[in-house]
Parts: structure tokens; sequence; C-alpha cells
């Protein structure tokens, strides 16, 4: 069974996929929008060409159509040919927006706000670029007073009344949700083990709970936010040494099982909750 695991593991590992999704947690800006009149699309402008799996459209023969997987080809097109005065870029993700804009996946480290409005074919942008603040950042916005602009087509420029917030009650959930599946998926695997004493469970729950509130917390603490190749390289280094703390737990408090179990047990555990998050 155990040579099953880590032969799907390998599997999993070298099979080509494009994910947005994993039970980790992952940068991204929320963006709650006051005072919208009509319909409107929002995306994020970045100061660099790509983030994350996200980058500037190239228009060439391999690839001389349109992505409507987030709108309408039209809409796309006037995101495509709009022109930031800042040399910001459109990458390639946007949203129809009644009054809250989500990035979940690698959103832009530095940005700035554009949103269209397909009706008047005019678009409003901030005028002064904004960072993420942490790994979960959340921002309001206010158009009340701006709220004639998509009745005259063209670009305007505003200052939009962009606010930082803090929703812990919302951190927490996500938080919560990604420990309760982590949980699952290694009590799931620990049966495969063998491992399947009362205390022993009991022993990986809380020990899960405890590495996960480190990895959150050094994560925020980290903001990682610089480019998206840091930020997979200090996951990646945060997630080895939480099969590290892991194993070394399982070692002290679980005799009935060798040493190369418990290892073996922490590290197939940690990438398959990781892998199997990738796939959901």
């Amino acid at each position: 069974m155990k040579k099953l695991l880590i032969f799907l593991t390998c599997l999993l590992m070298f099979c080509p996929s494009r994910v947005f999704a994993d039970t980790g947690p992952k940068p991204s800006v929320k963006i709650t929008i006051h005072g919208l009149q009509e319909k409107a699309y929002v995306t994020l402008l970045s100061k660099e060409a790509s983030s994350g799996p996200f980058g500037v459209y190239e228009n060439d023969e391999e690839t001389d159509h349109f992505n409507n997987e987030f709108g309408p080809d039209e809409v796309w097109k006037a995101f495509i040919n709009y022109q930031d005065k800042d040399g910001f870029y459109f990458i390639s993700y946007f949203q129809e927006c009644t009054d809250t804009f989500q990035w979940n996946y690698y959103p832009p480290n530095e940005f700035k706000v554009l949103i269209y409005f397909p009706e008047s074919q005019s678009f409003i942008t901030s005028s002064k670029s904004y960072e993420r603040y942490a790994f979960e950042s959340f921002y309001t916005i206010s158009l009340d007073q701006q709220a004639s602009f998509p009745t005259q087509k063209g670009i305007h420029e505003i200052d939009m009344d962009i606010k930082k917030e803090i929703f812990f009650n919302e951190v927490t959930y996500h938080f919560i949700e990604r420990v309760v599946v982590t949980i699952l998926i290694e009590l799931l695997i620990a049966l495969c083990f063998q491992i399947k004493k009362k205390r022993e469970l009991k022993i990986i729950v809380l020990t899960n709970i405890a590495t996960q509130i480190l990895l959150n917390f050094m994560l925020q603490m980290l903001s990682v936010y610089y480019i998206s190749v840091f930020a997979f390289l200090c996951y990646t280094l945060l997630e080895i040494a939480v099969i590290y703390i892991e194993a070394k737990i399982y070692q002290k408090y679980m005799k009935d099982h060798s040493k190369g179990e418990l290892i073996g047990y922490a590290t197939v555990a940690n990438i398959l909750s990781l892998l199997i998050g990738f796939a959901i």
C-alpha cells in the first residue's frame, strides 16, 4: 500500500495540468465595490507582464483567438485594446462585477483597478497604483460620486476612494476550511499506513492544527507578494519544514511505528493533501 501511494504521488507530480486551487493558502485580492450603476467588468492592471499563470495576451498565428473564459469576446477585446498611460498591463483575467471582485490565484503584486462598462463602452481607472499588503488583501471602493462617468464614452481616470480592509472572519473561515480538508485527507492516508489507534489519530489531528496555524502565520507575516516564483519557493520551504516538524512529533509519540514509516507517512500525507487539493 505504501509503495502504491508513493507511486501515485510521483505520478501526480509529473502529470501536466492547469490548476487554480490547492489546499494551501494562496495570494488573493478581494475588492468590494459600492456605487456601480450598470453592468460592469473589472480587472486589475499589473505592473509586471505576468503573475502566476496569467500574462499579457500575445496575438500571433498560434493564438489568433480571444479567450472568453471570463466573459464575452467584446469585453475581452476591450480590455486587450486598452492602453494604460502608466504602462500597466492587462494580464488576461477579468470578472463581471455587481458588488464584489475577487482574484483568488496569484493576482498582480502592484496593480491599478480598471472597470469597463459595455453599455456605454467606457472605462474608469484608478489614478494611482496599489499593492497587496498581505497574503489575503481586502479593499473597498466607493464610486457613488463618479456615477455619471459610465454615461460618457471613453477613458476616465479618477481618484477612486480605495481603502484597505481587514476581514478577520473571512480569513478565519478560509483557514478553518483548509485545516478540515487537510486533516480529513491525512487521516485517510494514516489508515493506509496502518496508523489507526484512537490516540495516534488524535495526535495527527492536533499536530496538523498546530502546523497549519504555524504555516498560515508565517505566510501572513512574510506577506509573500513580491513575485510568484518567490512565493512558490517560500511556500515549498515552509511545506518541507511542516513535514519535518510533523515527522519529529510522530516519532516522539507513536512508538509502535518505525522512524522510516513515520517519515514516509508525514511526507506522503503532506504531498498528497497538496496534490489532491490541486485536483479539486
